[in-house]
């Protein structure tokens, strides 16, 4: 693709705003937008399509300088003027509505804060901003001008520094100058020599550009990206049950003294500025991602995102009923990852969080890097699959729902139609006739037959299409290929009440799935009815979790329970009549499922 670095005179003007990201925390946890990989970036997307999708790894971080100004530059690349055969991974912001003794003068009153960064090319696809070295190199544009130093300030140097950092940790590269490299390094001659020796197939006469030329300081800048703090030990995922204490612990190298912050869903928690945190008595509405920035004199990082699980006792919304029979899988979303009728607990990745669902709480996706990893064989057919959905508009071309690497079942459909739909890797995309709204929820129910998958909204019938397909369930909120080895079509928006069966729930089933709204379904037995039938003996009705057993306990003082009968719960409701009721003066019963 064709190389390219803007001139002041093919930029159009631009006047609009931006959020300012000043340092690494962020605005709130949950917005309508796609988040960016690196946390203290803002995400703008460069012109659909234009970046590949899979390259060499990332071996190298290239510096760029814009020769133009830092919003201009990003509407550029965003196509503004039309498509541009360029991308790049990340811009910094060097002078905020800036003027150099050059005669530049940037005259946007609007302009972002310097130190700025926006991210515009995900970090596990390649740019197109160094012709024939592309495929190897992580890209990173910084407003300015090589004849004037007046662009590159300490605000720009800190923060692509940082960033810079981040690159090297996460993707193992090198902190050196073999490895971080000026878009003009064809003209360091040892470095070709290293590259010659270590990097044979990188052609490194094929650029010719001198970015960020003689005035960038790469000692200073340098110093930054090596002495800045790294993390050598990352928090870790914890699960635990509800009113129990969980301790989340960082470990930071390079020179002291160090700084910390701990963040919950990307927001600050206030007072916890040590090396660890302990979250006491935790609730549900505790569970979710936690993270630490490190700073020292040179610069900060952020740690990985682990998450709180919290595990609390099922317990049923006003309302609810016994679900359809059949159920195999029910990912429920109540602090947790855990599949409440099944064995296929998920494990959540990135920039997962618990957001308010259908009924109680449920999972967002950030759009980026979210995922649930479950690891589940796929269903063959017959089956069905219902979910609660609140969709909102994803980045990229596709966002998926679920997915095993083979199908992936779609929110949005490829090629940018928005429809709902199945793909079938390497074969085909097949959209239905139906769009999910944008910011409402919605019931999706996919129906698999041995001729046909059927897609119900809203317990109506939408759609079918004339292929069969297993039921993924391997991953939740992302796609999944195989060859190279990644997440894709990243969902933007909130699931809730995922539940999967093994047969075809009728048109009456799915629909009262709907009409069930957000009282759901019981998870947990309900108040037992006790009767006297006809031949005196004592019965209590029970309903719960449809498809699990229950355990019947008997006391005569309410402290010793003595477990008493096990039964059958195919339907959701039964009946149990204890044939020694009337041995007793008094006799307390309770119930569980599991």
């Amino acid at each position: 693709m064709k190389d390219w670095k803007p001139s002041l005179m093919q930029l159009p003007s631009a006047k609009f705003s931006a959020a300012a990201i000043l340092g690494f925390l962020g605005s709130a946890a949950f917005t309508a937008h796609a988040q960016p990989d690196y946390a203290p970036a803002i995400w703008k997307q460069a012109y659909a399509g234009h970046w590949y999708t899979s390259g060499h790894g990332h071996q190298f971080c290239v510096i760029h300088d814009m020769e133009g100004y830092y919003l201009t530059t990003i509407s550029y690349i965003q196509g503004g003027g039309g498509p541009q055969s360029v991308s790049i991974n990340y811009c910094v912001n060097g002078l905020k509505n800036g003027s150099d003794s050059s005669g530049h003068v940037e005259n946007n009153p609007s302009d972002s804060p310097a130190g700025e960064i926006t991210q515009m090319v995900r970090e596990q696809y390649y740019a197109y901003h160094v012709g024939c070295w592309n495929l190897w190199m992580f890209g990173t544009e910084h407003e300015g001008f090589v004849n004037n130093p007046a662009w590159y300030t300490e605000a720009m140097y800190r923060a692509s520094a940082d960033l810079q950092r981040h690159l090297c940790d996460n993707y193992g590269i090198p902190k050196d100058r073999n490895h971080i490299i000026a878009h003009g390094e064809w003209q360091n001659a040892s470095w070709k020599t290293y590259m010659a020796t270590n990097y044979a197939s990188i052609d490194t006469t094929c650029n010719t550009h001198t970015d960020p030329g003689v005035y960038w300081n790469w000692s200073h800048f340098m110093q930054l990206i090596t002495n800045g703090p790294s993390i050598t030990a990352q928090p870790a995922n914890i699960s635990i049950a509800a009113g129990s204490n969980a301790t989340f612990s960082v470990v930071a190298g390079g020179p002291g003294p160090f700084h910390y912050q701990w963040l919950f869903n990307s927001g600050t928690i206030a007072g916890a500025t040590t090396s660890s945190f302990t979250r006491t008595s935790a609730q549900v509405g505790n569970a979710g991602g936690y993270s630490v920035i490190v700073t020292n004199s040179y610069g900060s990082t952020i740690s990985s995102n682990a998450f709180l699980s919290v595990l609390a006792n099922p317990t049923n919304a006003p309302g609810a009923n016994p679900a359809p029979s059949g159920m195999v899988d029910w990912w429920a979303g109540e602090g947790n990852c855990r599949d409440i009728f099944g064995t296929y607990h998920g494990t959540p990745i990135k920039g997962f969080s618990f957001v308010a669902g259908k009924t109680g709480l449920g999972f967002h996706f950030d759009g980026s890097s979210s995922v649930v990893n479950v690891g589940a064989p796929s269903i063959p057919v017959p089956w069905t699959a219902s979910m609660w959905v609140n969709r909102q508009d994803a980045p990229g071309v596709s966002a998926a729902l679920l997915s095993d690497g083979t199908y992936t079942f779609k929110l949005e459909q490829y090629n940018g139609t928005r429809k709902v739909g199945v793909t079938k890797s390497g074969v085909g995309d097949y959209a239905f006739n139906y769009t999910a709204p944008v910011g409402t929820w919605v019931n999706l129910v996919f129906v698999g037959t041995s001729s046909s998958t059927m897609l119900y909204a809203n317990g109506v019938l939408q759609d079918s299409i004339t292929n069969s397909v297993s039921l993924p369930r391997a991953y939740i909120g992302a796609g999944y290929i195989s060859s190279p080895s990644m997440f894709v079509d990243f969902m933007l928006g909130s699931l809730d009440e995922i539940m999967l069966f093994n047969r075809n729930l009728s048109p009456a089933e799915i629909a009262s799935i709907y009409s069930a709204g957000s009282a759901g379904f019981l998870r947990a037995p309900a108040p037992i009815t006790p009767t006297v039938n006809a031949n005196g003996k004592l019965a209590l009705g029970l309903k719960g979790e449809t498809g699990k057993n229950f355990t019947i306990y008997g006391s005569t003082n309410l402290i010793n329970w003595t477990a008493i009968a096990t039964v059958a719960n195919p339907s959701g409701s039964t009946t149990y009549t204890d044939p020694a009721a009337s041995s007793y003066t008094n006799r307390f019963y309770r119930v569980s499922q599991f």
